[in-house]
C-alpha cells in the first residue's frame, strides 16, 4: 500500500498536525494487519484450512480501501479498531471451530478403534485418551485420527487373516480351535469318568486358555501350534478311553445297534436310528441310508437357515422373526414355519444351509414337511448345534438350543424317553399321517448324568401315532441306558 501520497494529501486536507495523526493511524493499522496475517500463517501451519480464512482476508483488504468522505479510513484514528477486532475474533473462532471439528473426528476414530480392538484396547486406552487431550491443533489431531484409522485397518486385516486361516470367531476362538477344543473337552470328561489320565489333554487345553487372550496377530502366529496340540492329544486319549471302557463293558457301544435291531424285530413300521456320543466321539446308525419325510423336524433347519442369514447380514433376528421362531419350535406351529420358510427363500435357502453342514442326503421339498432326510443327517444337524460348527455362531446355536430345550410338555416325547428329569434335553419332533401309515420323528441333544450325545429316531409306516411315539420312546431309553458312564 502506498501511503506517502495519501499523507501528502492529508497535509492539504488536515494540516500538518492532522497529517501526523493520520500517519500514526496508518502505522497502527499496518501493524494490526501484519499481526493478523502472521496469525493466519501460524493457524494454517497448525492445520486451519486456508480457504476458511479467505473471507476474513478479503474483509481486511476491503478495510484498506474504505473511506470516510474524501478521507481514507486507515487515516482516521480508531475508525477501524472495531472492524479489526472483529477480524481477530473471527480468526480465533475459525481456529477454534477447526480444532473442535478435528478433535471430534479424532475422538470418533478412537471410538472406532476401541470397538474394533474390543478387549485388546484396554491396555492402550488411557495412553490414547491422554494423547487426544494433549493434541491442541487441527494438524496434531488429524495425525492422531490418521494413525488410529491405520491401526484399526491393520487390526481388521489381522482378524480377516485369522478367520481365513482358522475359521470364523466362535466363543472367542477361531472355529477350528473351538471345534477341536470341544472334542478334546468331551474326551476329557469321558476319561475322567473312567479314571484315565488326562495330563496331555490338560496341557493342550491350558494352551488354548492362553491363546484365547492373545490379539489376532499373535493368534495367527500361534494357530498351527495350538491346533497341533489339540489334535495330537486326542488319539492317545481316545485309545486310553476305549481300553478303559472295554474293561468295564466288553461289548461297549458296538453292541447297541444289535440291541436296537433286536427290539425293532418285534415292532411294526420302518425305523432308522443314529447317535453320536460326544464323550467317546463314536457314532452308529441303524438303517442309516433310508430316507424319511421330515414332517416338523425340518423346523430346526428352517430356524438354522434364518440364523445363518442373519449372521451373513451382521445382525440378529428381529422381534417379528422371533415371534414366529419361538412358537414354531416350542409349539410346532405350522403357519409360523411357513411364514419363515417363505421369507428366507424356501427350499433353495434351506438346502444351502443343510448342505453347508454336510447333510448331503437331505433334500428340501417345496412342501417343507415332505423334505427327505436320513437319521445320520439329522445327527449332523444336532451335533452342529450342540458341539459347534463354522456355519453358526455360538450365540445362534445357543438361541436355537434354548428354544428346543423348552418344547411344550405334550410334545416332549421320543428323545426324552427313559431320560430322567434334571438332564438337559433339546429336541424337535415331527408327526404326519400318510397313506402308508404315520411318520413319527424325534431329533435332539441329551447332556447330563455322565452322558452327552446327539440322536435321531425316524420312522414311517407306523400303524398309529402313539404306536410310533412308543417306539421312539423305547429306543431312546435303550440308548440312554447303554451310554451310562462306567
Amino acid at each position: 500500500m502506498h501511503w506517502g501520497y495519501g499523507v501528502l494529501a492529508s497535509v492539504l486536507l488536515l494540516g500538518s498536525a492532522g497529517a501526523e495523526v493520520a500517519h500514526q493511524s496508518v502505522d497502527a493499522f499496518q501493524r494490526q494487519s501484519a499481526h493478523l496475517e502472521s496469525q493466519w500463517h501460524q493457524d494454517v501451519k497448525a492445520g486451519l484450512a486456508a480457504r476458511a480464512l479467505a473471507p476474513v482476508a478479503s474483509r481486511l483488504e476491503a478495510l484498506t480501501h474504505q473511506a470516510w468522505g474524501p478521507v481514507p479510513a486507515p487515516w482516521i484514528p480508531g475508525y477501524l479498531a472495531a472492524p479489526v477486532k472483529r477480524l481477530k475474533a473471527d480468526t480465533t473462532r475459525l481456529m477454534s471451530l477447526a480444532t473442535s471439528t478435528a478433535q471430534s473426528q479424532a475422538a470418533a476414530q478412537l471410538t472406532h478403534l476401541t470397538q474394533v480392538e474390543g478387549q485388546f484396547s484396554t491396555g492402550r486406552q488411557a495412553l490414547r485418551e491422554k494423547e487426544l487431550h494433549q493434541a491442541t491443533t487441527p494438524t496434531a489431531l488429524h495425525q492422531l485420527a490418521s494413525r488410529w484409522s491405520a491401526e484399526a485397518s491393520q487390526f481388521q486385516s489381522q482378524v480377516t487373516a485369522l478367520q481365513a486361516a482358522g475359521g470364523p470367531e466362535q466363543d472367542g476362538l477361531p472355529a477350528q480351535v473351538a471345534t477341536q477344543q470341544a472334542r478334546l473337552e468331551a474326551l476329557v470328561t469321558r476319561a475322567q469318568q473312567l479314571g484315565v489320565s488326562t495330563d496331555a489333554a490338560d496341557t493342550a487345553l491350558d494352551a488354548v486358555k492362553q491363546f484365547r487372550n492373545q490379539p489376532p496377530a499373535v493368534q495367527l502366529a500361534q494357530l498351527s501350534s495350538v491346533l497341533s496340540q489339540l489334535q495330537s492329544a486326542q488319539p492317545a486319549l481316545q485309545s486310553a478311553i476305549a481300553a478303559a471302557a472295554a474293561l468295564l463293558d466288553p461289548q461297549g457301544m458296538g453292541a447297541l445297534p444289535a440291541a436296537i435291531q433286536h427290539y425293532l424285530d418285534g415292532r411294526q413300521g420302518n425305523v432308522a436310528v443314529a447317535v453320536y456320543d460326544a464323550a467317546t466321539q463314536q457314532s452308529f446308525a441303524v438303517n442309516g441310508r433310508a430316507q424319511f419325510d421330515t414332517a416338523s423336524i425340518i423346523k430346526a433347519s428352517i430356524l438354522g437357515t434364518l440364523l445363518d442369514q442373519a449372521q451373513a447380514q451382521h445382525t440378529t433376528l428381529t422381534a417379528a422373526q422371533q415371534n414366529l421362531a419361538v412358537p414354531m419350535i416350542e409349539y410346532s406351529n405350522n403357519s409360523d414355519a411357513t411364514a419363515l420358510w417363505n421369507a428366507e427363500g424356501g427350499a433353495p435357502a434351506v438346502a444351502s444351509f443343510v448342505h453347508a453342514l454336510g447333510m448331503g442326503s437331505t433334500t428340501p421339498n417345496l412342501a417343507w414337511g415332505l423334505t427327505k432326510t436320513t437319521a445320520p443327517d439329522q445327527v449332523k444337524l444336532m451335533s452342529a448345534l450342540a458341539y459347534g460348527t463354522p456355519v453358526l455362531s455360538s450365540a445362534s446355536r445357543s438361541y436355537e438350543l434354548s428354544l428346543m430345550e423348552h418344547v411344550t410338555s405334550w410334545e416332549a416325547w421320543g428323545v426324552t424317553g427313559g431320560v430322567p428329569s434334571g438332564v438337559t434335553v433339546a429336541l424337535k419332533n415331527g408327526w404326519l399321517p400318510r397313506p402308508s401309515g404315520w411318520v413319527i420323528n424325534s431329533i435332539g441333544w441329551v447332556s447330563g448324568d455322565g452322558r452327552n450325545y446327539a440322536i435321531a429316531i425316524l420312522s414311517n409306516q407306523d400303524p398309529g401315532e402313539q404306536y410310533g411315539i412308543d417306539t421312539a420312546n423305547a429306543i431312546s431309553g435303550l440308548i440312554w441306558n447303554a451310554l451310562a458312564p462306567g
